[in-house]
């Protein structure tokens, strides 16, 4: 049975992942797409489920089977161990329907100090979003310089710098840091493909942006929407709002923060996009169960739950498959 099966839990696939993308691997498992071909089209990209670039550096990890990335490069074919860096506003997309037998690959794309981590099997699909203090954004841009460069002992910088992320995320979802923000199946009707792709886009943007006040307007013209019919297409699928989303997103960082820094928590407030801490605690207070005085003390029951979507959630997507 595959180390990533559909019926392992959230924490255990992830952490076995997590811990592949520190692993050790031969230079030329280490492959880059480089800046210079962003603007232009990905190669095959009509045959492609979805297609996409991104404002950051993305990392793909092969774990199981080839998965296939197609780019105005290449189309690389990845064997497990194989990492892909792709570098930002490069188009691509992959090709899951030329896949043959399992196949597992991880995707990472790094905001800041969040990390937002895809788990992509021939029929589940996991999103993670890790939340905390370090700003994780440095290493991979210092993972984008080494392999563009190519200068001596790059592959041992590269090395280094990836176990570091590792460690880094591997703490995070070990210490409970993290919020499940999608868990649904791959083999979908066209329509609804459709519907999952914008709303993956929407997750990514908020995971960028939750730091600042963010309305559901700004999200819905980044994606081409009537803001009314975004939120009920994502509500739909979800199980909850974008309103919904953004504050469990928020809350779990806030949650982080008292518990891992000594900022203050009017600090802490305006880092997650509340320009008044009465706002925010009043927030805290209806998501936590307890003030954020309360849970930096160590009243923190009101944690255990808070990072799965709720089973009402999760039978609302099948629902709507």
């Amino acid at each position: 049975m595959s180390e990533f099966a559909s019926d392992l839990g959230v924490e255990s696939v992830f952490g076995k992942a997590i811990v592949e993308l520190g692993a050790d691997r031969r230079p030329q498992d280490l492959l880059h797409c480089p800046a210079g071909a962003a603007g232009r089209p990905a190669r095959n990209l009509t045959r492609t489920v979805t297609s996409h670039h991104m404002n950051c550096p993305e990392l793909v990890l092969a774990l199981e089977g080839s998965p296939s990335i197609a780019t105005p490069v290449e189309t690389f074919n990845l064997r497990p161990g194989q990492l892909l860096l792709i570098e930002p506003g490069v188009e691509h997309g992959g090709f899951p329907e030329d896949q043959s037998g399992s196949y597992v690959f991880l995707v990472c794309h790094i905001f800041n100090t969040v990390a937002h981590l895809d788990l992509i099997t021939p029929d589940r699909h996991l999103a993670l979003g890790l939340v905390g203090t370090t700003d994780l954004k440095p290493i991979t841009e210092a993972i984008s310089r080494e392999m563009s460069g190519r200068d001596l002992e790059w592959e041992s910088a590269v090395q280094l710098l990836l176990k570091y992320l590792a460690c880094v995320l591997s703490r995070r979802l070990r210490g409970g840091s993290y919020l499940l923000v999608s868990d649904r199946p791959m083999n979908i009707p066209d329509g609804n493909q459709s519907a999952w792709n914008v709303i993956e886009r929407v997750l990514l943007y908020c995971s960028a942006h939750f730091h600042r006040p963010l309305r559901v307007g700004e999200i819905a013209a980044h994606v081409g929407y009537c803001p009314g019919y975004l939120d009920r297409l994502f509500s739909r699928h979800t199980g909850r709002s974008i309103a919904k989303h953004l504050r469990d997103l928020r809350m779990a960082h806030a949650m982080d923060l008292l518990a891992n820094s000594r900022l203050p928590a009017t600090q802490i407030a305006r880092s997650i996009g509340h320009s008044h801490y009465a706002n925010f605690r009043r927030a805290f207070v209806a998501a936590v169960g307890c003030s954020p005085k309360q849970y930096r003390r160590g009243d923190r029951s009101q944690r255990e739950g808070r990072n799965d979507i709720s089973e009402e959630s999760k039978q609302r997507n099948q629902a709507h498959l």
